[in-house]
Parts: structure tokens; C-alpha cells; sequence
């Protein structure tokens, strides 16, 4: 690969400037950015996802800088397999091209998907491309045989169409139906019976439904009658307490006080 497309000035002799002439000309982050950026010419992602600490090793000579005039641009869709992390691994085979990129690992999670590529495809070229491209196709290949998208061919008769010199010069969509997952169309018959055992399944839910609801109405009335009856339990539970009544041998109670002293005795177990 030819040096044209990026600036390496590792092996040059380092220059040193105070700490006080370089804030003379610039004094913060966006600063350093705009010297960079305008200035040296160098390729670099959006200011937010700049470090300062990268932005002073690609001045010191320590990371590989960029020409941004030189860059090449390479549009990837957003599939499983071509994330950046995949990217990285593919670009550590190449030696020199991680160090376009921040040292530390907490700063290359900031550095935005389109710049890794970017920088990765100018510095490897066809390769990246070549690869890209297989993991594409495979993507497409492995959704084609998820949805049946693909039209099977017997043995013979595919070596007979990959030799076909036939070309289509008429509009139409019944290739469609030669896939694997196209349905045939149903008859009259089959749609009046698929019909009928909707209407079959549809009644048994709603015979299902009406049970119960019977099921739950019951299951009301007895939690109301449990009510009445612990209600009623409690009443006869606390005059027994008082006095007022007591039980007899057939199951019955009787009253052991005058009228006057039952409402007395009553007001107070109330």
C-alpha cells in the first residue's frame, strides 16, 4: 500500500514546544480540533467523539494521522456480522492500521462506525471491500433460505438453466410463484371448509366463555352466602358470649332472659 494516503511521521525526530507558546496559539480541546482538522489536513471523527489524549498523541507522532483529502468512503448496511467490533478484529491483520486509532479501549468505544470504516478501507483497500462484500451476500443468502426466497431446481434441470441463454422481455410476477415458499391457490371447496371450521372453532370458545362466566357467577353467589353465614355465625357466636342465648340438645338456641334484659344484653354485644 503506498504511504500517498496517510502521514507517518513516527520514525521523524520529535520537536519540543513549552506547555506556555503552545497556549499562545491554543488553549483547548476545540482549538487543538480546528488546528488539526484545518490545518495539519488530518482525517479525524466528530469533535464529541475526539479525546483530547488522542488528538496529543497524533500530534507527538505517537498515532497514525490521515490525510482527510486522501480518505475513502465505503457505505456498509447495519447487519449482525459487520459491527465494529468484527472490524477491528479484521483490521488487526494488517499491521499499522490500528494505529490510526486511540490507544486506549474506552476511547475507541466513542469513535463512531463510519470512521472505522472509513479509515479502515483507505488504509487496506480491495481487501476490506472483498470481505465486506462476502459478509453481505451471506447475509442475504442465510434470509433468502429463512424465508424459502430460493427456487429449488433439480440437479439437471439447474445445469441446463446456469447454461440458458434466455432473457425475459415481458412483464410479469409468476416467478414468484416458482419459489419454494409460494402456496398454491386454494379452491372454492377447501375455502368453504376452512370456513366452516373457523365457525366450528369460534363457537366452541364462546360455549367455553359462557361456562365460565356460569363458573364464576357461582363461585360469586357462594363467596356472598360464605359472607352471610360467617356474619350470621359471628352475631350468634357473640350473644352466646353475652348470655343472651344458649344452645339447646336439637341444635336450636333459647332465649334465658326477660325482653328487658335481651335489648340490654343485645345493645351491649352490638
Amino acid at each position: 500500500m503506498s504511504n500517498q494516503n496517510f502521514i507517518d511521521s513516527s520514525s521523524a525526530r520529535k520537536v519540543k514546544v513549552t506547555a506556555k507558546d503552545f497556549a499562545a496559539k491554543m488553549r483547548n480541546k476545540q482549538e487543538v480540533y480546528h488546528f488539526l482538522t484545518h490545518e495539519v489536513g488530518a482525517y479525524l471523527s466528530s469533535y464529541d467523539t475526539m479525546t483530547v489524549w488522542h488528538m496529543r498523541d497524533l500530534v507527538s507522532g505517537k498515532r497514525r494521522r490521515i490525510k482527510a483529502k486522501e480518505i475513502k468512503h465505503l457505505n456498509v448496511p447495519q447487519y449482525e456480522g459487520l459491527k465494529i467490533e468484527t472490524f477491528f478484529e479484521f483490521a488487526k491483520q494488517y499491521p499499522g492500521v490500528m494505529d490510526a486509532f486511540p490507544s486506549a479501549e474506552v476511547e475507541l468505544e466513542k469513535i463512531p462506525r463510519q470512521y472505522v470504516i472509513n479509515v479502515i478501507y483507505t488504509l487496506v483497500g480491495q481487501p476490506f471491500r472483498t470481505w465486506v462484500d462476502q459478509r453481505v451476500n451471506e447475509r442475504h443468502e442465510e434470509i433468502a433460505d429463512k424465508k424459502q426466497l430460493f427456487i429449488e431446481m433439480d440437479p439437471e434441470i439447474a445445469e441446463i438453466y446456469n447454461n440458458s441463454k434466455a432473457v425475459s422481455t415481458q412483464q410479469g410476477s409468476s416467478f414468484n410463484l416458482m419459489k419454494a415458499s409460494a402456496k398454491r391457490r386454494r379452491s372454492k371447496r377447501q375455502i368453504e371448509e376452512e370456513k366452516k371450521e373457523e365457525e366450528r372453532l369460534q363457537g366452541e370458545i364462546a360455549e367455553k366463555l359462557a361456562k365460565y362466566e356460569e363458573m364464576q357467577k357461582d363461585r360469586d353467589d357462594y363467596d356472598e352466602m360464605r359472607k352471610n353465614y360467617n356474619a350470621a355465625k359471628s352475631m350468634v357466636d357473640n350473644l352466646q358470649a353475652s348470655g343472651l342465648i344458649q344452645p339447646s340438645g336439637d341444635a336450636s338456641f333459647t332465649i334465658v332472659d326477660t325482653w328487658e334484659e335481651h335489648q340490654q344484653l343485645l345493645q351491649q354485644a352490638q
